[in-house]
Formats: structure tokens, C-alpha cells, sequence
């Protein structure tokens, strides 16, 4: 695998808040935003499928994960965790907190009681005056194997680093639908890339943002389905 940097020459300006939902079959979906020229470069990706996409306010993150025991449910985050690092940990580091303040909180519900065939779902805050995001908190099925329990994260973590939106393409892991097996694809590698891209620095060094508490707005990104029957 190449460097990141042979991939990315500049790095990402994070920025503030928001919450937006990108994975219910039936929602609206998001209006597409057609690619600014600075983000072309990272082809193939599916860019021009998502909304807005945001960016994050900071540069370090925290995380907390909270999933059901048995099964070794933390193992399965970070396997989640680890098919995106190579390309996010260039621009913002990303490490656990057992306290009360974090960035992204990770939970596990009980079985079904997310709605429906729902087993995967993300809320984001992020500042309405910029889009950038200050909060997300991903909450996923409690009864899921461990194979597809990693996928949905890794699936719940793009939206959380702010995919607004999924690919059309069913090999991607922000496909609409659960699928197996976990893979970070070349379309989700370079979408990542592409939406930090559209605020590159001139420096090519992400820049912390400033939070303005009062400009904050939530709302669910993300409620992922099961795979459908075939």
C-alpha cells in the first residue's frame, strides 16, 4: 500500500459541527453537491452521490465504545477502526477515553430496537454557519456476528468522519446495505479524500477550527439496513 501522503499532497482543514443521516432506505436523500475541481483528482469516487460533506473541527479525536459484552465486540471496533486509519490518520488522531469527554461515542442497543430492519445508525452535531462537526455518537445492533458487526462500524464510521451519503456501488463500504466482506475500498479511500479536499489549506496543514456553541445542529445521518433478501 502506498504512503497516504503519495496519495493526499496537502493535508485537510477540519471543521465545526452538525448531525445528518445518510442511511434510511426511504429517507430523503441527501442533495448532491457537485465535486469543486480540487477534489477531482481523487478518482474513481462517488463525491458527487454525497451531500455537502463536513468536516471535523479538531484534530485530535476521542472515542468511547460501549458494546455489549461476550463476543469480543471491542476486537470488532477496532477492526472497523483499522481499515480506515491509513487514510485519516494524516489529518486527525484518533484514540480512546473512558471518561465523559469525547468526540464519538460507539454503543451497542438491544436486539431490533433500532426500528424495523435497521441494525446501523449515525447521529452527528455539527455548526450550521460552516458544516463542520463537533459530535457523533454511532449506535449499532447488540445481536449482530462479529464479521458483520465490523462492517456496519466501519460502514457507521464513514459517516461519522462526515460521508453524508453512500455509494451507489455495492463493493463500497458506504453502500446503502450491509455486505460482507469488510473492505475500504479505492471509492472510499479517494471520497474521504475528495471531501477533506474541498478545504484544503494553502499551507497543505489541517487547522484546528473554533466551536461557537450556539450555532450547533443535530441530526441522524444514518440508519443502515440488513442486507436484502435474495
Amino acid at each position: 500500500m502506498k504512503p497516504l501522503l503519495a496519495w493526499m499532497p496537502v493535508a485537510l482543514l477540519l471543521g465545526g459541527a452538525g448531525v445528518f443521516v445518510g442511511c434510511a432506505a426511504g429517507s430523503p436523500a441527501p442533495v448532491p453537491t457537485p465535486a469543486p475541481a480540487s477534489s477531482r483528482q481523487y478518482e474513481p469516487n462517488y463525491r458527487d452521490a454525497l451531500g455537502e460533506g463536513r468536516q471535523w473541527t479538531k484534530l485530535a479525536l476521542r472515542y468511547r465504545v460501549n458494546l455489549v459484552a461476550g463476543q469480543d465486540r471491542d476486537a470488532r471496533f477496532q477492526t472497523a477502526l483499522a481499515s480506515w486509519e491509513p487514510y485519516f490518520s494524516e489529518f486527525f488522531t484518533f484514540t480512546p477515553t473512558a471518561g465523559t469527554d469525547f468526540d464519538i461515542e460507539v454503543e451497542s442497543v438491544p436486539a431490533d430496537s433500532l426500528g424495523g430492519d435497521t441494525i446501523g445508525s449515525t447521529t452527528v452535531t455539527f455548526q450550521r454557519s460552516d458544516s463542520k462537526i463537533v459530535k457523533a455518537k454511532i449506535l449499532v445492533d447488540g445481536s449482530l456476528s462479529d464479521e458483520l458487526l465490523s462492517q456496519v462500524l466501519a460502514h457507521e464510521l464513514g459517516h461519522a468522519f462526515g460521508l453524508d451519503g453512500h455509494s451507489p456501488e455495492v463493493s463500497d463500504v458506504m453502500f446503502a446495505r450491509a455486505h460482507l466482506p469488510l473492505a475500504i475500498t479505492e471509492r472510499d479511500r479517494n471520497t474521504l479524500f475528495a471531501v477533506y479536499a474541498d478545504k484544503l489549506t494553502a499551507s497543505g496543514r489541517a487547522e484546528p477550527q473554533p466551536t461557537r456553541g450556539s450555532d450547533l445542529l443535530t441530526t441522524t445521518v444514518c440508519q443502515f439496513h440488513r442486507a436484502e433478501s435474495r
